[in-house]
């Protein structure tokens, strides 16, 4: 079923157009199954039309009144969402370290694993993938900080922008993808790689959606109908 988002047209502020849309400054994008099809054009009658939900990167701002003078703040982000354009894997460590302070690699190991469960404690290599997304947002961009064995937050993670569910038991990509493919029955490769690349932002190189694609269909939740396209089969079992 299309989806209707109310969003700003390029050289004009997402804010404007939607706390004052016009022909102007504000459009509405249709999107199904999280891949946009078109743009239609914002205006009282349309709006009427398409019901259009505010696009999720507005945050609505909150005002917070001091004894002298007034400060305005963006409202949290719930911690039941993902972003779009940031790597869902930093956003949950980085939650992780944020609200232990300061932790450890091996604490984040064990949360990602038992608490979070967003990857399999079963697997050998789970472990060695964890620490090496932590290393990669320490060195490449200082997501996290490391020193002398303890981690802690460093520069905020972008914004991102579009929410999106956060279902803790679940590979994020995994889940997404098969969300995905369950609303259409049979999906394209190429259909994925906009899915994933494009819309949710999450990975630039398809080889690695290749990667997640193959994990699924091996474990029989996509069956491989021709080259490049798949057909839904069975839900995604949690990690235990």
């Amino acid at each position: 079923m299309p989806e209707y988002i109310q969003s700003n047209k390029p050289g004009f502020l997402l804010e404007d157009a939607i706390e004052n849309p016009t022909s102007k400054n504000a459009v509405i994008v249709e999107y199904e199954y999280g891949v946009r099809n078109s743009y239609i054009p914002f205006n009282a009658q349309t709006k009427h039309i398409f019901q259009p939900k505010p696009d999720p990167r507005y945050r609505r701002r909150e005002r917070l009144v001091g004894r002298v003078e007034e400060h305005e703040i963006d409202k949290p982000a719930s911690s039941n969402v993902l972003v779009s354009g940031v790597n869902p894997f930093f956003q949950i460590i980085y939650r992780v370290v944020h609200r232990g302070g300061i932790t450890s690699i091996e604490d984040i190991v064990r949360a990602l694993l038992r608490e979070e469960r967003v990857f399999s404690s079963e697997d050998e290599t789970s472990r060695e993938i964890i620490e090496k997304i932590v290393m990669h947002m320490n060195t490449k961009h200082y997501y996290i900080l490391l020193h002398a064995g303890k981690v802690k937050t460093g520069f905020e993670l972008p914004k991102g922008g579009y929410s999106v569910e956060y279902k803790k038991g679940y590979d994020p990509f995994e889940y997404h993808i098969m969300k995905f493919a369950e609303g259409k029955g049979e999906i394209s490769r190429e259909e994925i790689y906009k899915y994933i690349a494009e819309y949710l932002g999450w990975l630039k190189t398809l080889t690695k959606i290749d990667e997640i694609i193959d994990r699924l269909i091996e474990k029989d939740n996509l069956k491989q109908i021709q080259k490049n396209y798949f057909r839904f089969v069975k839900p995604l079992e949690s990690f235990k």
